[in-house]
């Protein structure tokens, strides 16, 4: 665990840490159940929006728009970018969350509009369309690996 960045103040971290361990070693599966989830429909991934359940974690910055699917992604990156791999491991974990970002792209978009809407200043229409053009290469890029 001295090797991983542990668990963040932001949504998701502890996916991120669970990331970090099993790349560091060998995890194994102990047949016995030691927890129990309780899935209801008042459960707080079902009760609150992301954005409300972000603030959960970092009460501090509760009125701001916290971006959590990006701040998901970049910390991924950062994850595998710190651990000690060779290239071809540290490619292989990149491409594994470029295929994260490709299903979640609908929810990044979401964060990217606010991100824009929030800006103080109109962005414009040459930058709008040069953001959408990336978005679709990185679409089409993420789809050709999958085949």
């Amino acid at each position: 665990m001295e090797d991983t960045q542990l668990i963040g103040k932001y949504t998701g971290s502890d996916v991120v840490f669970l990331g970090e361990l099993a790349i560091l070693g060998k995890i194994y599966e102990i047949p016995e159940h030691l927890f129990f989830r309780r899935d209801h429909p008042q459960a707080s991934v079902r009760a609150y929006n992301l954005q409300q359940r972000a603030s959960w974690f970092d009460p501090s910055i509760r009125e701001k728009y916290q971006y959590a699917r990006w701040r998901l992604l970049v910390e991924h990156l950062k994850s595998v970018n710190h651990m000690r791999l060779g290239w071809r491991d540290k490619f292989y974990c990149y491409m594994q969350i470029g295929q994260w970002a490709y299903w979640n792209n609908h929810g990044l978009r979401v964060d990217s509009i606010e991100f824009i809407k929030r800006l103080p200043f109109r962005m414009p229409e040459p930058v709008l369309d040069k953001m959408r053009i990336i978005w679709r290469s990185i679409k089409i890029v993420i789809r050709e690996s999958r085949s």
